[in-house]
């Protein structure tokens, strides 16, 4: 958890000694009203040992109070646990770029980070692909646009095939939601997921991607986002994709 104030920040989680991380997420508190301040980065280490989140005012300077919650999932870590990450090329336009897990590994989780665009591009899809191999990540500029380069890396965080792992996905209605949840079933836990954003057009902005675990309970994959202060096109709806395992 950051300090509550009105400046850019960053939270970094290390796991226990022993621990790995499978997953990770975070959330914009307050998460309600417009959204003058996005997720930017989520970026697990390569040693999969921490995850560094970072949130960015809009345009800067929002006045706005506010604290980033960071949350990583540590586990004992299963066989061929890796990090896969792509980069895109450093411009100035909106752009997604996809990390596939390799041979039979399977995706656990996927990350997203933004590097650049000077407070003016946000992360739009951090998505889960059917098949559980690939995480894809998609950026876009604001209205306003920047002359900024900047680029949008991909994160997948893999592991070798566990029997049973899936995809739950939960779409909202095309009403401009503030969030959504993806829950797993009762017999299972959330390991990570993603979340994704339809419409939009870049106005619109991710306030949270958060994995849910609590003992005795299933848990699911919250995401979050929120109409900017100049408003969006149109309506707009969110996509939860939580990645469940068998219990036990």
């Amino acid at each position: 958890m950051s300090n509550t104030d009105s400046k850019n920040k960053a939270v970094t989680v290390t796991c226990p000694v022993g621990k790995k991380l499978i997953g990770a997420g975070g959330d914009i508190i307050p998460s309600s009203g417009p959204a003058e301040v996005t997720l930017h980065q989520i970026r697990p280490n390569s040693s999969l040992t921490s995850v560094r989140l970072q949130a960015l005012e809009i345009q800067g300077n929002s006045g706005v109070i506010w604290r980033l919650d960071a949350v990583a999932m540590c586990a004992d870590p299963p066989p061929g646990l890796q990090r896969v990450l792509v980069t895109s090329p450093s411009d100035s336009l909106d752009k997604s770029v996809s990390a596939t897990c390799p041979g039979n590994t399977q995706l656990l989780d996927a990350a997203g980070a933004v590097t650049g665009g000077q407070n003016q591009v946000s992360l739009n899809d951090v998505a889960v692909e059917k098949g559980l191999k690939t995480a894809t990540v998609r950026a876009l500029e604001d209205q306003d646009g920047t002359n900024d380069v900047w680029a949008v890396t991909a994160y997948a965080i893999c592991a070798d095939p566990i029997v049973g792992l899936s995809r739950v996905v939960a779409e909202s209605s095309n009403n401009s939601p503030d969030t959504e949840l993806a829950i797993c079933p009762d017999t299972m836990v959330v390991t990570g997921g993603g979340g994704a954003i339809g419409g939009g057009d870049g106005r619109v902005g991710l306030s949270e991607l958060n994995p849910l675990q609590t003992t005795g309970d299933p848990g699911g994959f919250r995401v979050g986002a929120l109409a900017d202060v100049h408003g969006n096109v149109g309506h707009w709806f969110l996509r939860a994709l939580a990645i469940c395992a068998p219990s036990g």
